[in-house]
C-alpha cells in the first residue's frame, strides 16, 4: 500500500509536556497553531505498533499488515520527523521515513486526543480524509477514500498500541449506547482555534444522515459518508470508535467551497454498552 494515511498527521511521551508548554492562558489560545502542536506531541509521539486492515463498506476484511509507526522529536520539539516500518503479510518489509514536520507545517487538526486531516475540497480527486483517536495506550485510526470513479475504496483501519503489539481482540460489532444521555462537542475550524465544549443530545450515526452510506466494522469502528460526492455540495464524514464504554466521534463538515471545521462529540455510557444486533 504506497498511499501513505499520516502524511501531516503527527503522536505519549511524558517528557514532551516540558518540552513543549502550551501557549495558553485560560480558555483563551494565544497562539492557536502552537496549541495544536503541543497536542500533538502531548499524545502522539512515540512508536506505534499497530495492524492495518483494508475492509469491504460492507464490512469485510479484505487484508492486513503490520505496520510500527515511529513518530519523533528534536530535544526542544520544534520539528518532527517518522518513519513507518512496514511488515506485510508476504513476508516483505520496508521502511519509509517522511518530515521534517514544524507547528507551521502540520496540516493536522487535534482536539483533545482526537486528530483529522484530509483532501481540501472534494474536487480533489482521488479525495480523502483520516480521522482517529487515542485512549489509554491505545490508538484507532481510519482512512476514507473516494476514487474518481466516484466510488468509495476499501476503508483502512488501523489499530495501534503505544511500544509493543497488544494481543489482538475478537472482532466485535460496534457497541450501541445502552443509556443515550447528552454528550460534548468541541470544534476546531481551519485556523486551529478550538471551541469551548457545549452539551449536545445524543443521536445514533443512522439518525444524523438518513441517506448517508453507514459501514459499522469490527473493533468498536463506524464510518458514515454520502454516497457520492458531488461538487460543491456540503456534506459531513463522520467516524467514530467505541472503547471502555465511551464513545468518539468525529466529524469533518465541508461547505459549498470546501473543508470548514472538524469536531470531536463524545458520549459516556452510564451503565454499560450493549452491543447492536
Amino acid at each position: 500500500m504506497d498511499f501513505n494515511p499520516w502524511e501531516g498527521v503527527i503522536f505519549h511521551c511524558s517528557c514532551l509536556l516540558s518540552l513543549v508548554p502550551p501557549l495558553s492562558k485560560g480558555t483563551v489560545p494565544m497562539d492557536p497553531v502552537h496549541d495544536n502542536w503541543e497536542r500533538f506531541c502531548r499524545y502522539h509521539v512515540g512508536d506505534w505498533h499497530g495492524i492495518w486492515t483494508r475492509y469491504s463498506c460492507a464490512g469485510g476484511a479484505l487484508e492486513s499488515f503490520r505496520c510500527i509507526r515511529s513518530f519523533h522529536v528534536n530535544p526542544d520539539a520544534s520539528v518532527l520527523t517518522y518513519q513507518n516500518h512496514y511488515d506485510y503479510a508476504d513476508g516483505r518489509r520496508e521502511t519509509k521515513t517522511f518530515g521534517p514536520y514544524t507547528p507551521a507545517t502540520t496540516r493536522c487538526l487535534f482536539i483533545d486526543q482526537s486528530f483529522s486531516w484530509g483532501s481540501p475540497s472534494a474536487v480533489e480527486t482521488p479525495f480523502f480524509f483520516e480521522t482517529g483517536f487515542r485512549w489509554a495506550n491505545q490508538r484507532m485510526s481510519c482512512v476514507v477514500q473516494h476514487h474518481v470513479s466516484g466510488l468509495w475504496q476499501p476503508l483502512v483501519v488501523i489499530m495501534e498500541h503505544l511500544g509493543r503489539f497488544a494481543d489482538r481482540p475478537p472482532p466485535t460489532p460496534v457497541p450501541a449506547l445502552a443509556h443515550r444521555g447528552d454528550g460534548t462537542r468541541q470544534t476546531m475550524t481551519t485556523d486551529r482555534r478550538v471551541s469551548a465544549p457545549v452539551t449536545i443530545p445524543w443521536q445514533g450515526l443512522e439518525d444524523l444522515d438518513e441517506h448517508y452510506l453507514t459501514c459499522r466494522l469490527p473493533e468498536g469502528v463506524a464510518v458514515s459518508v454520502p454516497r457520492r460526492l458531488e461538487p460543491s455540495t456540503p456534506f459531513r464524514g463522520i467516524v467514530e470508535w467505541v472503547v471502555d464504554a465511551t464513545l468518539q466521534r468525529g466529524i469533518r463538515t465541508y461547505d459549498a467551497t470546501g473543508f470548514a471545521h472538524f469536531s470531536l462529540d463524545i458520549h459516556r455510557c452510564s451503565a454499560q454498552c450493549a452491543r447492536t444486533p
